[in-house]
């Protein structure tokens, strides 16, 4: 069941949508797909400019999504921050060489370094970390329960954030399989005569203004005026009668965030292959799970909106002085989301 709301404080739209659930000995093997409408992120330089930067988490499979365990990130001499598979943050400030733990109450702890290491929770959960590549992010490879069952996930091409399989406890395997260009077409599960289709994704290039966007602040926007995102996802095997499909299209805003997203019944896709996402027919019956279609006048406000950040001292390395983990919107634009919803 997909599930949305706002998260309190800032209004940032999320949307949660369960894909696999793969029952264990000891622990499941699970994967979720994950939205979040803070796609801009606003941050101070090191020699004291403002900037607002598009897309700062580089998210997966697109731009506000993430399917996957999470990651740990590099923040330079402030440490390091870990990020949970639902975009829950904590910051691991360091506490003795190659030793981090959470400020939050959570009591997570991590040894090793910002490319590998192992994270442990007070439960006794153990989560192993690589597939880092030459970047400043490290991904699960492993996670193990205090009784010693595990799962691993691996990535294409041994570095994250696209995560080629994972291995359960009973050696079952999540498969997620990509297109040419490096676009994930599907995930397949075990089924009971050989893998499943669970869903497919469908992309599309969405146009973001070059110039308007904000006003007095410098910005870091897409490489070109179009980026490319996430359009439709199937659920190849969420069936209703005569076989009807369920699936969801993403709608976005002038500044690259979702608006609207629409719930169809009855969705056809024109192939079934692993590599090839193929095209969509949307159906007839359909649900909006989330319309937010602002009056011109919320969009002008939105357009002139004021930016705020926590002021936080968790920077990234090179240059970087601070992270705003929220970007949040001004309360002109509260008032008309809030307004529009009623």
């Amino acid at each position: 069941m997909a599930t949305h709301g706002t998260e309190n404080g800032n209004k940032n739209f999320n949307f949660g949508l369960p894909i696999v659930s793969l029952p264990g000995r000891g622990l499941d093997a699970s994967l979720s797909l994950v939205y979040n409408s803070q796609v801009w992120n606003k941050s101070t330089a090191g020699n004291n400019s403002t900037w607002v930067t598009f897309d700062v988490d580089s998210g997966w499979p697109a731009t506000g999504f993430r399917i996957g365990y999470g990651q740990i990130e590099n923040q330079g001499s402030y440490g390091l921050t870990l990020t949970d598979g639902d975009g829950t943050r904590h910051e691991l400030a360091l506490t003795s060489t190659n030793n981090y733990d959470t400020k939050d109450g959570t009591f997570i702890h991590y040894t090793g370094s910002a490319g590998s290491g192992t994270l442990y929770y007070p439960d006794g959960t153990q989560v192993s970390y690589g597939a880092s590549g030459s970047g400043y992010r490290a991904y699960p490879t492993k996670i193990t329960d205090r009784n010693g069952n595990y799962i691993q996930i691996s990535y294409v091409s041994s570095v994250g954030p696209k995560i080629s399989a994972i291995e359960d406890t009973l050696s079952r395997h999540i498969n997620l399989d990509y297109a040419s260009n490096g676009d994930l077409v599907t995930i397949t599960k075990p089924g009971l005569t050989g893998d499943l289709q669970v869903m497919r994704f469908y992309y599309d290039d969405v146009t973001i203004p070059s110039t308007g966007l904000f006003s007095g602040i410098n910005v870091s926007g897409p490489s070109s005026t179009t980026f490319h995102t996430l359009r439709y996802i199937y659920l190849a095997s969420a069936t209703e009668t005569n076989n009807a499909h369920i699936g969801y299209r993403f709608d976005y805003s002038p500044y690259g965030m979702v608006y609207q997203i629409t719930q169809f019944r009855g969705m056809t896709v024109s192939t079934d292959s692993l590599t090839t996402a193929g095209t969509v027919t949307e159906g007839t019956h359909r649900r909006r799970d989330y319309d937010l279609q602002l009056s011109n006048y919320c969009r002008q406000s939105f357009r002139r909106a004021d930016i705020y950040d926590t002021n936080r001292r968790v920077g990234r390395a090179h240059k970087w002085r601070q992270r705003a983990f929220l970007f949040l919107l001004s309360k002109r634009i509260n008032r008309c989301v809030n307004r529009h919803r009623a």
